[in-house]
């Protein structure tokens, strides 16, 4: 440009200057490599850019990713925060097996404000043969992001660890959800059924109508109680921040960010409610809420008074304790 400065606003000097660093950190980060080390990751002017122009950042707009381990429920739960079913014509693709292999973008299904505002981003899975772990926060660009959601499994994987401590460096709030809870206390309940005998004839006898030893309660609050000690002591191990952990269905969190659409959009009254089908899904969605407007209008009182409205209006009965 005939003024000396380039597309990011740096002079020529500059720009080498950044280049040079770029080129130290990558000796570094294969020194490290060979030596076992996983490196530290600093992403250059340049590549906070790219990664903006490639997930269509808007500063309008809320930008929340959900990330983790192939295979465990991420682009369900995209879906769930849409409120959409994962057969809706605008889902993103659920399977058994990792079926997102490039980020996908998904804005809200509804045009009007707030929701508008929310772009969701289904991030490919980390810990498979394509991604490796030290490489899928820089890779995926998470650092451009508001808001990264880690679904996790009881234990916390190096891939896990890493996103973490990732976020933590460039200040992007990390929410921990532990996802498929039902499913979770299904399989402690079908274990109780197991016998110390099973031969053929027990086989075929054994189903669903075999008496179970635990009730659900019982192996809803073994199954809380686990999570929370398991995602706990992973991250001191890691010496990482304590932080909570939001154990979720998918259809719950469908269910509350249906409620909670339908009080902002068609203001009306809705029940609070007291069943045992329901974990966390209700702080988590507050929590999200809250944290977002935090970082994008941090200076706005529109956020204590999106505070006080969760806690003193229909909303806030439905999703506050």
């Amino acid at each position: 440009m005939g003024n000396g400065v380039d597309d990011f606003g740096k002079t020529p000097l500059e720009k080498n200057a950044s280049l040079e660093k770029a080129e130290q950190q990558a000796r570094i980060s294969k020194e490290m490599l060979e030596k076992g080390i996983e490196p530290e990751f600093y992403a250059t002017d340049a590549e906070i850019a790219a990664a903006k122009t490639r997930i269509q950042y808007n500063p309008e707009n809320l930008h929340l990713a959900i990330a983790g381990f192939a295979g465990c429920g991420k682009s369900s739960l995209v879906n769930a925060l849409r409120r959409i079913p994962d057969s809706h014509p605008q889902a993103a693709p659920t399977g058994t097996i990792e079926t997102t292999m490039v980020i996908g973008r998904y804005p809200d299904t509804d045009q009007e404000l707030p929701f508008k505002r929310f772009i969701w981003y289904d991030i490919p899975g980390a810990g498979t043969s394509t991604i490796d772990d030290w490489q899928y926060f820089k890779n995926q660009g998470l650092f451009a992001l508001d808001v990264v959601i880690l679904v996790t499994d009881n234990r916390f994987l190096k891939s896990d660890i890493t996103l973490l401590r990732n976020c933590e460096r460039y200040q992007v709030p990390t929410f921990i959800v532990r996802s498929k809870a039902d499913a979770q206390i299904d399989n402690i309940i079908a274990k109780e059924r197991q016998t110390d005998v099973m031969d053929f004839d027990s086989f075929l006898s054994f189903g669903p109508s075999q008496p179970s030893t635990i009730t659900y309660e019982a192996a809803k609050s073994k199954f809380i109680n686990e999570t929370h000690q398991n995602i706990k002591y992973g991250l001191a191990g890691a010496q990482l921040p304590d932080q909570r952990v939001y154990i979720v269905t998918r259809n719950g969190v469908q269910a509350v960010a249906t409620q909670v659409y339908r009080m902002n959009k068609d203001k009306i009254p809705l029940p609070v409610y007291t069943g045992n089908r329901l974990f966390d899904e209700r702080d988590l969605l507050k929590d999200i809420l809250v944290t977002t407007y935090k970082r994008r209008y941090a200076t706005d009182s529109s956020v204590e008074e999106l505070e006080r409205q969760f806690n003193e209006s229909q909303a806030g009965r439905l999703i506050g304790r």
